[in-house]
Formats: structure tokens, C-alpha cells, sequence
């Protein structure tokens, strides 16, 4: 083979990798839901009606489980929750601390307020 060709052909799977491999967005669970209404940390702690309602939550990741990925605090602007993947999924273990994520889930309060998770979007 000739150099121009394996740079063409090195070319070109470059492109195709840039194209299909590096959106960067992973999902797991159910997805995001339509019909949950979206709102923030703080009003999950302020508004006990919201307990045992399904909700869907924006922010970013802050601390997370490495040893299985079935945990992971979520931040917006108002404050922090925890996100409680078990045992519905769980999370691929690679960091993903300060990436934005978008949340479905059920609010439960068990000593402390927290998320069920039903389905994760990260970008």
C-alpha cells in the first residue's frame, strides 16, 4: 500500500470516529420524562407535596460512587440531592464529576431527601 492511500484511509476513520464516537451524552434507565414537571433542588426540600412524585432535575454531578456507580449528588444553583441509582441501573464507574446531568426520578425522604432515579442523561 501506498502512503496516500493509508493517510486517505486514516482520514477518513477519523472523521467517522469524530462523527459517531464523541457525542459524549450517555443514557441509562428509562430516559427523561415528558411529563414530569421540572424543578429544583431547593423546592424539593421546601415542598413536602412533591414527596413521591416522579420529578425530573438539571444540574451537575459533584460527587459520585466509583466502586459500582449506583450513587451520585446532583447540584443546581438552589442545592444539592442525592441521586439513588440502585436498584433500578447503575452508572459506568469512569469519573464523571462536574459533567451536566439531567434527572428522572421519585422523591423519597428516608432520614434525608433524595432522588430514585428512573432515568439519567449526562452530556
Amino acid at each position: 500500500m501506498n502512503l496516500k492511500y493509508l493517510v486517505h484511509i486514516g482520514t477518513v476513520i477519523l472523521i467517522l470516529g469524530l462523527l459517531f464516537g464523541c457525542s459524549g451524552r450517555e443514557r441509562y434507565g428509562q430516559g427523561i420524562s415528558k411529563d414530569a414537571p421540572l424543578v429544583k433542588v431547593k423546592e424539593i426540600y421546601l415542598n413536602p407535596s412533591l414527596q413521591g412524585k416522579v420529578v425530573n432535575l438539571d444540574g451537575e454531578i459533584v460527587s459520585q460512587c466509583f466502586s459500582v456507580g449506583c450513587w451520585f449528588f446532583l447540584k443546581d444553583e438552589t442545592g444539592a440531592i442525592l441521586i439513588d441509582l440502585a436498584p433500578n441501573l447503575s452508572i459506568t464507574t469512569k469519573n464523571k464529576i462536574g459533567r451536566k446531568v439531567k434527572v428522572t426520578g421519585k422523591v423519597v425522604k428516608t432520614g434525608e431527601y433524595k432522588i430514585i432515579a428512573k432515568g439519567v442523561e449526562i452530556d
